[in-house]
């Protein structure tokens, strides 16, 4: 066997091993509801409380599109120069999907929306351990927006 082979090998045993692990953040529990996307849930609050500030107006999305717009890049903007000025602000991004979806690709969706979002900012100059992303999908439609869309919060 040759090294890139081998290397591939013992990824995969190593992610298949990981999947059984009940701490991992995609194992089955409580909190499996909520997923979030990248880094640490420490001082970022969950957008389900209530007690987040919209930042700016929504994201709006098209079907499955998840490529930004010109519209979006210029809040995108707009959102790192107010952090320029305050870099002790934090960024929680939220993505909903429309309860018509299934279930896993609506929250995969969504996902992948927050994180597009997410890597702009770094891209403008925000600090990436401020922002903090959460796929919803369609979990929480009957409380939350059930639109393609995603909301950024300032904490």
């Amino acid at each position: 066997m040759n090294l890139p082979t081998t290397s591939l090998l013992l990824a995969s045993v190593m992610l298949c091993a990981c999947s059984q692990l009940p701490s991992m953040p995609f194992a089955k529990g409580d909190d499996a509801s909520v997923v979030y996307a990248l880094g640490s849930r420490e001082g970022f609050s969950s957008p389900l409380n209530g007690s987040l500030r919209l930042a700016c107006p929504a994201f709006e999305f098209e079907g499955s599109q998840i490529a930004l717009s010109e519209e979006h890049g210029r809040e995108l903007e707009k959102l790192a120069e107010e952090w320029k000025k305050n870099e002790g602000i934090r960024y929680l991004i939220a993505g909903y999907t429309p309860p018509d979806l299934p279930e896993d690709h609506a929250r995969t969706l969504s996902e992948r929306r927050t994180l597009g979002l997410r890597q702009r900012l770094i891209e403008l100059g925000v600090e990436g351990t401020r922002i903090q992303t959460l796929g919803l999908g369609n979990d929480f439609y009957q409380t939350s927006p059930a639109t393609h869309v995603a909301l950024i919060y300032r904490q």
